[in-house]
Order: C-alpha cells, then sequence, then structure tokens
C-alpha cells in the first residue's frame, strides 16, 4: 500500500515537471521592430528577414516612406524552447538619384531563457549586395566592424553613422522586446 502511495506521489511530481516545462515552452518571446524614417531623402524599400528562430506576426511593410513609422512583429515558434533571434534588412532608395546602394541591417535576439541569455542588438549600414542571411546575423552578433554598432539592450540608445545616413535605436530588455530605430539624415 505504501508503494502505491509512492508511485502516486512521483506520478504527481513528473506531471508537476511535464506542466512547468509546458509551460516554459509557451513562454512568449517577441520583436517588435518600429521603424521611424526621419530622412527627407530616403525612403527604405525591399525588406528581408532572415530568422533562426521565429516568425513573422506582422509582415514588415514593404516601403517605409519619408517621414512615416512602421512596424512588424516577429515571434517565436509555438511551443518549442526558442527565442526570436534574426536580422531585418532594408534597401535605403535615394529618392533623388532614384537608386539604392545601401541597405540598413537590425539584428535582434530575445532568447528564450534570459537567465542564461541576454537581449542583444546591432544596427548597420551595408552595401545593397549584403544577403539577409544568416551570415549576417553571425557578424552582427559574434564579429565587431565598422559597418554596424551592437548592443545589449536598455544600455543606452546606439547611434550608427554611415554617410549619408545616421540610425539611432534602442531595444527593451523584456520576453515581449520592442526595438525603436529612427533614420536621420547626416547633411
Amino acid at each position: 500500500m505504501e508503494l502505491l502511495g509512492v508511485a502516486g506521489g512521483i506520478a504527481s511530481i513528473a506531471g508537476l515537471a511535464l506542466q512547468v516545462g509546458a509551460g516554459a515552452m509557451k513562454r512568449e518571446r517577441t520583436c517588435t521592430i518600429t521603424i521611424k524614417n526621419s530622412s527627407r531623402v530616403f525612403t527604405l524599400v525591399n525588406p528581408k528577414v532572415w530568422m533562426y528562430s521565429g516568425r513573422s506576426k506582422t509582415l514588415p511593410a514593404p516601403t517605409v516612406d519619408t517621414e512615416t513609422e512602421e512596424e512588424c512583429d516577429i515571434s517565436k515558434k509555438a511551443n518549442t524552447p526558442a527565442g526570436a533571434v534574426g536580422v531585418l534588412t532594408y534597401e535605403l532608395h535615394n529618392k533623388n538619384m532614384q537608386r539604392s546602394n545601401k541597405l540598413i541591417a537590425v539584428m535582434f535576439s530575445v532568447p528564450f531563457d534570459n537567465n542564461l541569455f541576454a537581449n542583444w542588438f546591432a544596427v548597420g549600414v551595408f552595401e545593397n549586395t549584403q544577403l539577409c542571411d544568416k551570415k549576417l546575423f553571425n557578424l552582427m552578433y559574434y564579429e565587431y566592424s565598422s559597418k554596424f554598432s551592437r548592443a545589449k539592450a536598455k544600455e543606452s540608445i546606439r547611434m550608427h553613422t554611415n554617410d549619408p545616413i545616421k540610425i539611432r535605436a534602442t531595444m527593451s530588455d523584456a520576453g515581449t522586446a520592442v526595438v525603436k530605430l529612427e533614420l536621420l539624415d547626416t547633411c
């Protein structure tokens, strides 16, 4: 009889562990990226998103015109122990010259477990031939380059200037993180 009581207790603990684990899997991890285009010269066009984990809940706007603001939402896949991790790029279309020579990139990492990892972000300007892929994400997450600036969330405003554009950005350190980005003309 005691053996059944012990077995029942173990089954209850195992069931509780499964419930706790399942609850952790449902933990929301999202990254909302808000882009305010304060440039009078550049329109953002042809967005591309690469995600290590996650999916676009709200797709990036096809165009972010001058003096406008747009946002998109990236979230982790449901019921997976993963975060919302990836990179978003837009071509910088010069309205005066009617061409796109550069692109901006936003790297974001909202990990599944904030006890082990922190939220990170980076913003930069690259040649328009730069692919939006894992290689770009790895460059912006792990490496150093004059093409971008990276910071841990909530450290401060991150500024990156690469003529003819300046990018100012911040990121919250929550599991439902927000990256706010503003584009400004340098001249």
